[in-house]
């Protein structure tokens, strides 16, 4: 069973977008998807995020506002995201430096695209079941 609420994916190209749909389709992911394509847009949609936040996963790597720059806004600005959904980051970047401060800033998890279909589908399935089986606080 998938828990119920939107899965937000922030992510900038149209090609890893694609993916995205295709692997959700795949894994028979239906839960309501809301797709910001900047980090900008992101933000603003979650100023107005409400309590059916199942996941947010979020590109590295995009112009203007990084995921990192989103991820340090969103947590300087306490009131727009609760800590209990979690912030994933889900890019193809691999520095050591990005994911120790990535965890610092209070990320729930780092998975890498992978370099195939089927590596960014099994990535997405893991990413998935685990936090379809986590529980988590009820939001206020």
């Amino acid at each position: 069973m998938i828990s119920e609420g939107t899965l937000i994916l922030i992510e900038d190209q149209d090609s890893d977008i694609q993916l995205f749909k295709e692997a959700a389709k795949e894994l028979g992911f239906d839960n309501k998807v809301k797709i910001c394509s900047s980090g900008e847009q992101a933000l603003e949609y979650l100023k107005e995020l409400g309590p059916k936040t199942f996941l947010i996963l979020c590109d590295m790597n995009m112009p203007k506002m990084t995921g990192m720059e989103l991820k340090r806004e969103l947590e300087n600005t306490s009131k727009m995201v609760s800590k209990t959904i979690p912030f994933v980051f889900f890019s193809t970047a691999q520095d050591e430096a990005l994911l120790k401060e990535a965890y610092e800033l209070g990320a729930h998890g780092y998975f890498l695209k992978g370099d195939s279909y089927e590596e960014y589908r099994d990535t997405l399935e893991v990413m998935i079941n685990y936090w379809d089986r986590s529980f988590h606080p009820k939001e206020d």
